[in-house]
């Protein structure tokens, strides 16, 4: 409980404390604590706490770009139905650099997923002569069910669909690599 943490916070005498989730019952805690507190990748925007997060933006923005300079003209945003910090914050990259290349993002090509819906979207996105030739999915998960969804209609990562992921750099090698069967990772 957020009670019993705060307590063994003051029993090692601690000045500050780094806290890596978003729970609002620990987060009140410590700020009414009055020690001194950041968050790390977790971000609320209902809360005064000075946070430290991926660059969710930027990372939004080089995955429109690359996919801009690959030759893209329909790019989709492809994330979670649920909104979080890192998904509002890779969202409006994706916007933002959109916009800034004379683009929009339209309402069919702004995806949003979660559960088991996952591959019948895909489906349904690849499917037609109007599917993007270009995909963000910026969550490991969703990358791979993106992937997986081209291979099943036929497209070749790179050439009919270009598509771009995301991972922690520590987990490239030895998770996200593997969830491309050997074939082009995003």
């Amino acid at each position: 409980s957020a009670k019993t943490i705060l307590a063994e916070i003051r029993q090692v005498g601690v000045s500050g404390v780094i806290l890596d989730n978003d729970q609002p019952d620990l987060v009140r805690a410590v700020l009414e604590s009055g020690i001194t507190a950041v968050a790390v990748d977790a971000w609320r925007e209902d809360v005064r706490l000075d946070a430290v997060i991926q660059d969710g933006q930027g990372g939004g923005m080089r995955a429109v770009r690359h996919l801009l300079d690959a030759g893209c003209r329909r790019i989709a945003w492809f994330g979670p139905g649920d909104v979080s910090a890192h998904a509002t914050d890779r969202f409006s990259g994706v916007a933002t650099a959109l916009n800034d290349a004379g683009r929009h993002l339209t309402p069919d090509l702004n995806i949003r997923v979660g559960g088991a819906d996952v591959p019948e979207t895909v489906r349904r996105l690849l499917s037609g002569p109007d599917r993007p030739d270009g995909i963000c999915a910026l969550w490991m998960g969703l990358a791979r069910d993106v992937a997986a969804g081209a291979r099943e209609a036929g497209l070749t990562l790179g050439r009919d669909l270009h598509l771009v992921g995301w991972c922690p750099e520590e987990a490239f090698e030895t998770e996200y690599r593997l969830l491309f069967r050997g074939g082009l990772v995003p």
